[in-house]
């Protein structure tokens, strides 16, 4: 998890050190095939993120009832 927060630290800072022109570009998503603006990127990884930390919370919750 440490590794986790880390590397979205490093993400949402990036997002933060962006210039206002930086913010408004958008580029083709490869797997999606279709484009995506910096916020539509922002969204898309958030809701990975939760899909993942849900997982995760899942796993640890049912790992703990079992003791």
């Amino acid at each position: 998890m440490a590794k986790f927060r880390e590397t979205r630290m490093r993400f949402v800072e990036r997002f933060e050190e962006m210039t206002a022109e930086e913010a408004t570009r958008s580029a083709m998503h490869p797997r999606l095939k279709k484009p995506m603006r910096v916020i539509d990127l922002a969204h898309f990884t958030a809701e990975h993120d939760d899909h993942h930390l849900a997982s995760i919370t899942y796993v640890a919750r049912s790992l703990m009832s079992m003791k």
